[in-house]
């Protein structure tokens, strides 16, 4: 059966200390009120889990483990640079366990104690979050909680009496759960997150009122990221990986996925998750569900017939504008719309712009025309140009001035290129409108000047023009 380890959400109380498991020893003279924690028996309710399953949910058996070699950081308020290191002494893999203090010192003295689990080796405050998580919680019998799960706790001790001593530990991050899918069986490097916030890096544990928080303050990082090394996945069955962080509030996350070396060729995949993500203490927050592609997409460039490869009448369009890494832009229809039952003239394929106007629809958008061409959806049947770019299917809309004049200005790039047959028109509508309240224009491209010109609302009705349909694309 799979196991996995995780941090559940609740709180973990530490028992009372009794006679067989701490000692009271000789309070220093003159001060009757201090104690000494030489041993510490502890119980972890939720705290740290394993599950019966790699993926975890509602009916599923949580269990809580203490593990061999675990380590506390203890120090008082009375002797606050004395930080003793506390070792798991019996009670591994239960959840129950007691800790004794490493070496022949004696332990700590005080009222108020300050402990610290981290899974660290060494005596400190500080807590640091690795910019690499190599402890692959994925595979079975792997603890997250070792060594980048920090808990902090707080105890008083009333009238010198050990077995009223209550440790509660809190968790001070949370884990970022990603579902990654990739399209076929391949084998993974490595998964990288991104954020504007840090992920990374050390920080002192403080105490307030006995409220643990912790902080990120020296060797700060933006990126955490888990080595896989040749992790094989199979294609279509999703994946689950966890990355600890501090619980805190993040803005923007990317992630980035690379291949392993083994086989080739490596391959790397980046994609927005999130904009805006809280992670609370203790909790898992399941931050995406992201499908990667493992052959890589084409790079698209003015010219290019989208989609890559198409052929026929699976040719959507061709590409007049891209972004600059070629996974998004705009295409044009490779011909004008013509006839569809709203057109002026069969022959020429011309349309009014409004079948009656004046407009009343605010429709000024220079560079939107989908936002324009939504905005009449509703009732196209009364806008013939605005209706002979939706007849073309899910997508296409009317262009705005500015994307009608790129498209013209890219002309030269596009022709005989495809099936790509030249805007022969003499004009061609976008779907702008400029102009004040009662003397608004629209916008067209007069192809005998070569330049935009617009017509008065009251010709709306009776100056026809060519439609040059066009959509937006995204490589997700």
């Amino acid at each position: 059966m799979k196991k996995l380890w995780m941090i559940a959400g609740s709180a973990l109380v530490m028992s009372a200390c009794s006679d067989n498991v701490a000692e009271m020893n000789p309070a220093p003279a003159g001060n009757n009120d201090f104690v000494t924690l030489a041993e510490i028996s502890a119980s972890l309710p939720a705290t740290r889990a394993y599950l019966e399953d790699v993926e975890f949910g509602a009916g599923k058996e949580v269990k809580t483990f203490w593990s061999s070699g675990d380590c506390i950081t203890v120090w008082s308020e009375q002797e606050p640079e004395r930080l003793l290191l506390y070792r798991l002494k019996s009670g591994a893999d239960t959840p129950n366990a007691v800790f004794e203090v490493v070496g022949n010192e004696e332990g700590v003295h005080g009222t108020q104690f300050y402990a610290l689990y981290n899974g660290s080796s060494c005596a400190s405050k500080q807590i640091t979050l690795n910019s690499v998580q190599n402890n692959n919680i994925n595979r079975p019998s792997n603890n997250i909680a070792e060594g980048a799960a920090p808990m902090a706790a707080y105890a008083a001790v009333e009238d010198g009496n050990l077995s009223n001593v209550r440790f509660a530990f809190k968790n001070l991050c949370g884990i970022m759960a990603v579902t990654l899918t990739t399209d076929a069986d391949a084998a993974l490097g490595s998964i990288t997150l991104n954020s504007t916030a840090n992920l990374t890096g050390s920080g002192e544990v403080r105490f307030v009122n006995g409220e643990p928080s912790f902080r990120i303050g020296a060797n700060a990082g933006k990126s955490i990221s888990r080595e896989l090394g040749n992790y094989k996945v199979k294609g279509g069955e999703p994946n689950t990986f966890y990355f600890v962080v501090p619980a805190q509030s993040y803005g923007y996350l990317a992630l980035d996925v690379m291949s392993s070396t083994n086989p080739k060729p490596v391959w790397s995949r980046t994609r927005t998750i999130a904009d805006g993500l809280s992670v609370d203490a203790g909790s898992i927050t399941r931050i995406a569900n992201v499908t990667v592609r493992t052959v890589a997409p084409h790079v698209y460039k003015v010219g290019d017939i989208y989609p890559n490869g198409a052929v026929g009448g699976d040719v959507k369009g061709i590409v007049f504008e891209a972004a600059q890494d070629g996974q998004s832009g705009k295409i044009a229809a490779l011909k004008d719309c013509s006839v569809n039952g709203t057109e002026v003239s069969d022959e020429i394929g011309t349309y009014y712009w409004y079948s009656w106007g004046p407009s009343a629809a605010a429709l000024n958008s220079i560079s939107d025309g989908k936002a324009n061409t939504e905005a009449v959806r509703g009732n196209s049947a009364d806008y013939p140009a605005f209706a002979a770019a939706l007849a073309l299917g899910d997508g296409w809309y009317l262009p705005a001035r500015d994307e009608l004049s790129t498209l013209f200005d890219m002309q030269g790039e596009l022709i005989n290129k495809g099936g790509y047959q030249e805007m022969l028109g003499i004009a061609y509508w976008s779907s702008t409108l400029t102009g004040s309240a009662r003397a608004k224009k629209i916008n067209y491209y007069d192809a005998v000047e070569a330049a935009m010109a617009t017509v008065s609302l009251s010709s709306q009705s009776t100056v026809e023009g060519s439609v040059r349909a066009i959509a937006q694309f995204e490589i997700k």
